[in-house]
């Protein structure tokens, strides 16, 4: 083996099969994360931009988890590239593709929601689902459908084991020049010049806008577009790599030069930078979101505080509480008076695996508790 092909083997293992790996398992728990918090949480935005952003979060996740199987698993794991990956592939390259194409134009559909909004237009809030959600994914579908078509499952028998052993093949239809044409043109023009130039002009044009109006004193307007335009610049940022390497390849389609990648760990950074952009969206909202970021430090120190008082098994006493009580145990209205909780009549309480403190002048609570309801 070469000194190039050594460093190559070297790069792919670690920006394939670790960093990619560690990355995409980053992201898929921080879009969860954000998942739940516009799903549960009462942010300053607007219904369509919050509920497009968990959409967001949702097809990153998806394009996240087909990173892991198209391209960390097979450099990991030498079972999972013999005998698995050459089944999936041929439907897991098309599936990332649509997802890739599916979280850039859900980026384009926010800014066209915050063009709008800024715009006063009556087509903001025209919901998120079937006013920007449906048509992106039936476009991305559509898009990379024949990809569907470029690779099978084949099969060679092994002498020396005596069994047949899978492998992925290109078909006729992928090794046509027409075909590869169409690819790489379609690729330029629907996953670069397109969706770049209408990101720069539509957050250009709502920035204009945004400082020549009484927007530009309403913090969550301000708000909304800081995050979008983080969200837009890594997504610019990261698509860069993938759009030069598509300009090489058809430059050297039109030129008739065969089209020789030596620095193959090129194509490894672009993949990379793309699972980056799909890892990040949690990041960009705790730094440019104020009210994100306070939601969910509160509910990350709720949770901890949670988990070390249930490590403990049972309740210190707190101010008023003179007895311990174990956890999981629920105190109806006449034990609460035998435990001297004698200023809460009539109020049941399910402890969990916290220690009892005030939540109102009225109520006493363990910290951490399921329910509090008051009977009376």
């Amino acid at each position: 083996m070469s000194e190039l092909s050594e460093l190559n083997s070297s790069i792919e293992f670690w920006v394939v099969g670790i960093m990619i790996t560690v990355v995409s398992v980053a992201g898929i728990l921080g879009n969860i994360i954000c998942i739940l918090m516009f799903q549960y949480k009462t942010l300053n935005m607007t219904q369509t931009f919050a509920s497009l952003l968990k959409w967001l979060a949702v097809i990153d996740s998806l394009f996240l988890v087909f990173c892991l199987l198209v391209f960390s698993l097979p450099v990991i794991s030498q079972h999972y590239k013999i005998w698995i990956f050459p089944y999936v592939l041929p439907s897991l390259l098309p599936c990332t593709s649509i997802a890739l194409t599916g979280s850039l134009y859900c980026v384009i559909a926010l800014s066209f929601e915050r063009y709008f909004s800024i715009s006063n237009s009556g087509q903001q809030n025209k919901g998120s689902f079937f006013g920007y959600i449906l048509p992106v994914i039936v476009f991305s579908t559509c898009f990379n459908f024949p990809k569907f078509f470029e690779f099978s499952t084949n099969f060679s028998f092994s002498d020396k084991k005596q069994y047949y052993v899978p492998f992925v093949k290109a078909t006729v239809f992928r090794d046509s020049p027409d075909y590869s044409f169409y690819v790489l043109g379609s690729s330029f023009i629907f996953l670069g010049v397109v969706p770049f130039s209408l990101l720069l002009i539509l957050n250009c044009i709502s920035a204009g806008r945004l400082r020549s109006s009484f927007y530009s004193t309403h913090k969550p307007e301000v708000s909304m577009s800081l995050l979008l335009y983080g969200i837009v610049i890594v997504q610019l940022v990261s698509h860069i790599p993938r759009t030069a390497l598509n300009i090489y390849e058809i430059y050297s389609t039109f030129t008739s030069s065969p089209i020789s990648l030596s620095y193959s760990w090129l194509v490894d950074l672009s993949h990379l930078l793309l699972a980056v952009s799909s890892a990040s969206n949690v990041l960009i909202y705790t730094v440019q979101d104020l009210r994100f970021r306070s939601l969910l430090l509160e509910q990350l120190n709720n949770s901890l505080r949670l988990y070390k008082h249930s490590s403990k098994g049972q309740f210190e006493p707190v101010d008023e509480c003179e007895r311990t009580v174990e956890a999981g145990k629920t105190l109806n209205s006449d034990e609460t008076h035998q435990h001297e909780f004698t200023d809460i009549p009539r109020t049941q309480v399910f402890v969990t695996s916290a220690t009892c403190e005030y939540l109102s002048c009225d109520t006493k609570l363990m910290t951490g508790a399921n329910e509090c309801d008051r009977i009376s």
